[in-house]
């Protein structure tokens, strides 16, 4: 099973945000697996409007709320597998939500350039085995 799609509860400071990983894990420059990891959180008019999701779009959004581009990160394996196993896991996104946040990222003007990079390079690898 890959881990495009898999979700986490990961709180933070400003309470629990569900965690989505936008690819499998794919190496890097230096060969070493990395992934790319998004966060939602509530809806305002001050947020970053770039992919606003509606309840219904996944079981933990129980209101409006949007993908926070700007706190986007690449993780190593070992970040990974400490949410993981920290965290709580839920039920992952469908295909269609999926690709909708990877085209969320190429489009904000708020996703830092190494997390941009990474995605435009490695992205025909989503779901796809590290050959």
């Amino acid at each position: 099973m890959g881990l495009a799609g898999t979700c986490v509860i990961c709180p933070d400071w400003g309470g629990e945000h569900l965690c989505i990983f936008l690819t499998d894990f794919v190496n890097d420059r230096r060969r070493e697996p990395k992934t790319i990891i998004v966060n939602v959180t509530s809806w305002t008019v001050r947020k970053e409007q770039t992919l606003i999701l509606y309840p219904g779009e996944h079981p933990f959004i129980i209101k409006k709320s949007v993908i926070a581009y700007d706190n986007a990160l690449l993780l190593a394996e070992w970040q990974v597998e400490h949410l993981l196993s920290n965290g709580k896991e839920q039920p992952s996104v469908s295909e269609e939500l999926l690709r909708k946040i990877g085209e969320g990222l190429l489009r904000s003007p708020f996703t830092l350039t190494n997390v941009r990079d990474f995605y435009e390079q490695y992205s025909q690898n989503i779901g796809k085995p590290e050959k």
